[in-house]
């Protein structure tokens, strides 16, 4: 390796130092890879080997990222390596034997590490330096080394009177029962491979599926159940034209319509969308995103402004419907009243109020409100991501190139793998 302050410390050259080195190895970071745990076990059969130290984080989600492979701590522990645990740690120390580096770990479902020096993640430390990591990692050696220190002018110098020992950093040792939940965990719900992921995460499409629909306002289709014992009491035409076994809730000539923002909604639609036919669903261009937000919004502001307008006018509608089909059917209650209807009131003979009465309260347990009709209105936009794999999908290439054909591009995305490799020999 190279003597350059700035320098590239992948899981590669971590290992190579490791197994150079002879009398003591700091390691801190994130996780470990296996052939960096593999150099340790070996580092600690050196006979000449003082000192291990391993501070990681073992947590599912360090593995999931490409910190490290939960294989290697449990390499370590195995082979008798005590390893200590720092949740949370995201920095990187390597120091063997008097050479250190403070580094920058690299998560491969991001990027893939670094080879070459012209593309560092790490810095040099001064053994000064590394004497000062050393003791914050371990202060038990400069307790030592103080003790040492006084012993020589104070013989009777115990531990207890020594330079405080407490760790910065992997305070307690890694339990069993952490490493056991991390593996089954991982057991569970393995990590994917990070090739992949760097590729779906990093691809930049320039399509977007989106969705505009617009619920509850076609009101001038809205037909209501009409209780059986109404059915066929009416001799009114006009009436007996809405009354089927439903009843049109509005009539054909009222002004409560939701034409206009139908209409403006596929004038959107129409402007910023394409469908690629069959169940492909609609796409948009992202670049016209910021666009359709806009539209999106003033269309959400028509609909509560539609809303208020139209609620009196429902409210005035469902009370005519109710009236017409009361006038049209009252005296037919009156001639032939039904049993139940008989069975709800004292008198033989039931009055004129008292038969709107009743197929009022029928009406209403049919009916809706304004209030309801009005609260069913929703408008639903929403967008979903173009996947990689939909990308390359039979047909689908073929049906962009339909939709938009005066797009001149090669691919309907920017695809490029997150760490390029430079055409450089690493140092």
């Amino acid at each position: 390796m190279s003597n350059n302050v700035f320098a590239a410390l992948p899981s590669s050259r971590i290992a190579g130092q490791i197994k150079a080195a002879n009398r003591r190895v700091v390691y801190v970071a994130p996780g470990i890879a296996n052939a960096v745990a593999a150099a340790m076990v070996a580092f600690t059969k050196k006979p000449g080997a003082e000192m291990l130290e391993v501070v990681v984080d073992c947590n599912d989600d360090v593995c999931r990222l490409g910190y490290g492979d939960i294989k290697a701590v449990r390499d370590l522990v195995d082979a008798g390596v005590e390893v200590r645990q720092s949740p949370g740690v995201r920095i990187g120390l390597l120091i063997c034997d008097d050479q250190a580096w403070c580094f920058s770990p690299i998560a491969l479902s991001v990027e893939d590490e670094a080879q070459s020096d012209e593309t560092p993640n790490a810095v040099s430390v001064t053994p000064q330096q590394a004497e000062h990591f050393v003791f914050a990692v371990c202060p038990e050696r400069k307790a030592q080394q103080s003790l040492f220190e006084r012993e020589i002018s104070d013989p009777g110098a115990t531990q207890a009177e020594s330079v405080q020992t407490r760790r910065e950093i992997g305070i307690a040792p890694l339990q069993k029962n952490e490493l056991a939940q991390t593996e089954k965990s991982l057991e569970i719900a393995p990590p994917l491979k990070f090739d992949v992921t760097r590729k779906v995460r990093v691809f930049q499409p320039y399509l977007q599926y989106v969705e505009l629909s617009l619920q509850g306002c076609s009101i001038s289709r809205h037909k209501v159940q009409v209780p059986q014992e109404i059915l066929n009491l009416t001799p009114s035409r006009t009436v007996r034209e809405r009354l089927r076994t439903t009843y049109n809730l509005i009539r054909d000539n009222s002004k409560v319509s939701d034409k206009p923002l139908q209409d403006e909604l596929e004038q959107i639609r129409k402007d910023y969308t394409r469908h690629l036919g069959g169940q492909m669903g609609r796409v948009m261009l992202r670049s016209k995103r910021t666009e359709l937000d806009k539209k999106v919004v003033q269309f959400r502001k028509k609909l509560v402004k539609h809303q208020e307008t139209i609620k009196k006018r429902l409210h005035l509608e469902i009370e005519r419907s109710v009236k017409d089909i009361i006038g049209a059917t009252v005296r037919h209650v009156l001639r032939n009243p039904p049993a139940e209807f008989l069975r709800e009131i004292p008198n033989e003979k039931p009055t004129q109020d008292q038969a709107e009465r009743w197929l009022r309260w029928k009406l209403d347990s049919c009916f809706p409100t304004a209030e309801q009709l009005v609260s069913d209105m929703e408008f639903e936009c929403s967008f979903k991501d173009v996947t990689y794999e939909t990308l390359n999908e039979p047909g689908f290439w073929a049906a962009i190139k339909k939709a938009y054909p005066a797009v001149d591009w090669d691919k309907p995305y920017n695809e490029f793998d997150a760490a390029r490799e430079k055409q450089t020999v690493a140092r």
